[in-house]
């Protein structure tokens, strides 16, 4: 709900425009939504990576 309310806040009634254009000052103002965006990479990252470990001795 709050993340609605804050695109109802920056676009008002042309939210629902099929036509509407978001600019770079549109995305700077989407503070909250920047925040969902965040928290959620931060619980599943994009990225994956493997942890590797070594067994024996090497010699470099």
């Amino acid at each position: 709900q709050k993340a609605y309310d804050e695109l109802r806040n920056i676009f008002g009634i042309h939210l629902h425009d099929k036509d509407l254009e978001m600019t770079l000052d549109d995305l700077n103002r989407m503070d909250y939504i920047e925040r969902i965006a965040k928290e959620t990479m931060r619980l599943f990252p994009v990225a994956s990576f493997i942890l590797r470990r070594v067994t024996s001795d090497l010699d470099i």
